[in-house]
């Protein structure tokens, strides 16, 4: 009984600690890509010293910081979960899991946000600053564009998920700390905006320490997504005694 209980949790510590490395490794890895691909239009701003571009850049970038990693990184688990057979993550189950009409359509709402917000974004970065780049080769340019916005969509709803979810769950988790979530959040968007704009490196730090704020936020929901798998796959210990 007790060495396959504690087989049980060794078990379980392990897949979590698997999960959240390839959550930060992948938000790394997106990160530096994302760096790597922005390189062309990052640095002859800086030689030129466009400040204005670089202060709308750097507006940008908290926003490209929290989406971009987070978003692919939750589109990659959500699939890898679904073939599987759990579907814990899909948007249905989620909203499902609250009873309130109310509690649904906002987070609906939330959802909706997070999508508009990073449609807009995605936006305002390609025309500002692709456009003179990309279209130029026009339709090649054009039609980067439509599949740059197309396969936005599900991971944003995804992330959108994940993160009003990984919220909901703190809140529930630390009642009296329910305020300092959006406060810890909107802190480390403003670390970031003063990072990027002293440093053109923090384009490659930010990722990095958002995907650590991730894993922190999700934590919590991994660990209730094991117990409750364990729950329901274990029979008690005790019922054979």
């Amino acid at each position: 009984m007790g060495p396959h209980h504690g087989t049980k949790i060794e078990k379980s510590i392990g897949s979590l600690a698997w999960q959240l490395t390839k959550h930060v490794s992948t938000c790394c890895g997106i990160g530096v890509v994302f760096f790597l691909c922005n390189v062309h239009i990052l640095f002859p701003l800086l030689i030129s010293h466009d400040l204005k571009r670089i202060t709308d850049l750097g507006l940008l970038a908290p926003v490209l910081f929290i989406t971009v990693p987070p978003a692919y990184t939750a589109v990659l688990y959500t699939v890898h979960r679904f073939l599987q057979g759990d579907d814990t993550w899909t948007v249905i189950i989620f909203l499902r899991a609250y009873k309130s009409k109310f509690k649904q359509a906002f987070l609906i709402g939330l959802m909706v946000i997070f999508m508009l917000t990073s449609l807009y974004v995605y936006g305002v970065l390609l025309i500002s600053y692709g456009a003179p780049i990309f279209l130029r080769a026009v339709p090649y340019g054009l039609m980067l564009f439509i599949v740059l916005m197309a396969i936005q969509v599900f991971p944003m709803i995804a992330h959108g998920t994940m993160a009003t979810y990984a919220l909901f769950k703190l809140a529930l988790y630390y009642t009296i700390k329910r305020v300092y979530i959006p406060v810890l959040m909107l802190l480390c968007c403003f670390i970031s905006l003063f990072l990027f704009d002293v440093m053109p490196l923090s384009i490659v730090v930010s990722p990095v320490v958002m995907a650590y704020i991730q894993m922190v936020l999700y934590r919590p929901i991994y660990k209730e997504i094991r117990y409750n798998n364990e729950r329901e796959n274990d029979s008690p210990p005790t019922s054979h005694t």
